[in-house]
């Protein structure tokens, strides 16, 4: 409703004269950690698990990609608004070939490879929030990012039962 939202110019309230909730499809890039560590079983049963439920949350003309990382990226489901092509490519994330993640090289190729899009564009990032070695720093994602005006990156985050069971006890590597 309006009443729930204020809207502000340079600090100042300013009124609401429209108001409209508008459903408009999305174009979304899941982009998955799919890399082989110590306790990769739980990390990828969380990554399946999780963007398994953004899939079934998807409308016919919504656009999604699946691409995965570990070393590189991998593109395993071009955009597509096939949901069973999405579920088949999530279904087929069973053995990674890498203990490497570089999680900050894999956003900025996300973000590159959404740049070729017009409109708004989503990244569902689906991983530990690792990073062995990537090329870029944190902070030139930073800045990537931020330059990025048209992109919004969600996360979630995996590990979380493993880092449940382990809390008080042994650590994580």
């Amino acid at each position: 409703k309006p009443d729930n939202f204020k809207v502000f110019e340079n600090g100042v309230p300013q009124k609401i004269i429209g108001f409209k909730r508008v459903e408009a499809p999305i174009t979304a890039l899941l982009l998955c950690e799919f890399s082989n560590n110590p306790y990769t079983y739980r990390f990828i049963y969380d990554m399946r698990n999780a963007a398994w439920e953004f899939a079934q949350q998807l409308r016919p003309q919504d656009y999604v990609a699946l691409m995965t990382y570990d070393m590189r990226t991998h593109i395993i489901t071009d955009f597509t608004q096939d949901k069973g092509q999405i579920y088949q490519a999530i279904q087929s994330l069973i053995i990674p070939g890498f203990n490497e993640r570089n999680m900050f090289d894999a956003v900025s190729e996300a973000i590159d490879r959404l740049s070729r899009i017009e409109g708004r564009k989503y990244i569902i990032l689906i991983g530990s929030g690792r990073d062995t070695f990537s090329k870029l720093t944190w902070g030139e994602l930073q800045k990537k990012v931020k330059n990025s005006q048209d992109v919004t990156i969600y996360t979630i985050s995996t590990g979380g039962a493993l880092r449940a069971m382990t809390e008080g006890g042994a650590g994580m590597d």
